[in-house]
């Protein structure tokens, strides 16, 4: 399992940030049934390769290199993810919550969501806000993971992945967040100060 750690004092307002954004890569299958975001079936078949996370002092990402690995990864997840400062921030938190909760057994509370609605793409968000792409190899295709896992090309995943942290941080810092309630997300924008 390869591990990628860097420092994030470089980043304008870091010290502003009070939690943790978490990010995701999977493998999958498709799904023959529609599922609204907030339905957990629609996460079943959802293998995480990837995961990392940006808090005030750090980007860290855990990638599999093998999928042999990825129950090593679920179990440093499951060991490790709750021990991570909160509140938490995703963009898409439904898909965070559920891949977590279907691979490694966690019942995780994300308190903030980064979308301004449900089927807002993160790169039209960085788009409107000119937030840089972080030399993501993918161009916010997250999709190109998989196929990049599969030829073996790990860093490329965790470039990816790392673009995501950065990119959901800016999201965060430029617009803030929805809170979000149980299983109902607010309408309304809260921003940092």
């Amino acid at each position: 399992m390869k591990e990628h750690i860097e420092s994030v004092k470089h980043l304008s307002n870091i010290e502003k940030l009070n939690g943790t954004i978490i990010d995701l890569e999977t493998l999958f299958e498709p799904c023959k049934d529609k599922y609204k975001p907030w339905e957990s079936e629609g996460y079943i078949k959802k293998t995480i390769i990837c995961l990392g996370y940006l808090n005030k002092e750090r980007i860290k990402i855990y990638c599999c290199e093998t999928l042999h690995e990825y129950n090593d990864l679920n179990k440093k997840i499951k060991n490790g993810v709750l021990t991570l400062q909160k509140p938490y921030y995703a963009f898409q938190h439904y898909f965070e919550k559920y891949v977590l909760k279907h691979n490694c057994e966690l019942d995780i509370i994300f308190e903030g969501e980064l979308n301004q609605h449900y089927y807002e793409k993160k790169e039209n968000a960085i788009n409107k806000l000119n937030i840089s792409n972080f030399d993501d190899p993918f161009d916010g295709n997250g999709g190109m993971c998989m196929n990049s896992f599969n030829q073996g090309n790990i860093e490329n995943v965790i470039k990816h992945n790392r673009s995501c942290l950065l990119k959901e941080y800016e999201i965060l810092m430029k617009r803030g967040f929805r809170k979000i309630n149980g299983n109902f997300i607010e309408k309304e924008i809260t921003r940092f100060n």
